[in-house]
This record gives structure tokens, sequence and C-alpha cells, in this order.
């Protein structure tokens, strides 16, 4: 990235193709949960995308911005972000496997 500070437009060009062409990295942060035998793991960011995006799935290329999450003002409506927050949580635990 250094690199396409002082390249010349062609040289640019061709590391963006380089760049392109990398393995993105898949941040993951999971929640490993243990219950005798039983394991559970929940991804965080899973969990975070679907807090921000309508109807998401990883599996999707697109998503849209939960816009309700957002007041008359421009600012984050903390306590509706914090309410959808806490109803994928319950969502998520309740689909643990019980023991």
């Amino acid at each position: 990235m250094q690199a396409m500070e002082t390249a010349t437009p062609e040289e640019a060009d061709e590391i963006r193709e380089t760049l392109a062409r990398l393995p993105m990295p898949h941040l993951g942060y999971h929640l490993r949960l243990q219950r005798q035998q039983q394991e559970a793991s929940i991804d965080l960011w899973e969990l975070c995308y679907e807090v921000c995006f309508l109807e998401y799935s990883p599996h999707k290329e697109a998503a849209d911005v939960d816009t309700s999450l957002i007041d008359e003002l421009g600012e984050v409506d903390w306590l509706r972000l914090d309410a959808k927050a806490k109803g994928l949580v319950e969502e998520a635990f309740a689909k643990l496997p019980e023991g």
C-alpha cells in the first residue's frame, strides 16, 4: 500500500490487481462455550453484522444497513441498537444445545 503513494498510474493498476488476487483474512472472534461433552460456538462478527444490517446472511454478497438504528438527527439510536442486539443475543443462546 505504501508503494501506491509514489506509483505511476500503470504501477498503481498492477498493484491493485496483485492485491485483488491475495486472499483476504477472515476476522473471526468466536465465543466458545463448553458444558460437559457439549460444545458450541457463536461467531461474534456475524452477530455484529446481524445487528447492523437488515436480514443479514453470510451467504449474501450485499446487505442493507438497518437505518432504523439511526435517529432523525443522524445519530445512533442507542436504545434501539441495544434492544436489537439483546434480542439477537437471546436468539443465539436459545439455539444452543440443551443439556
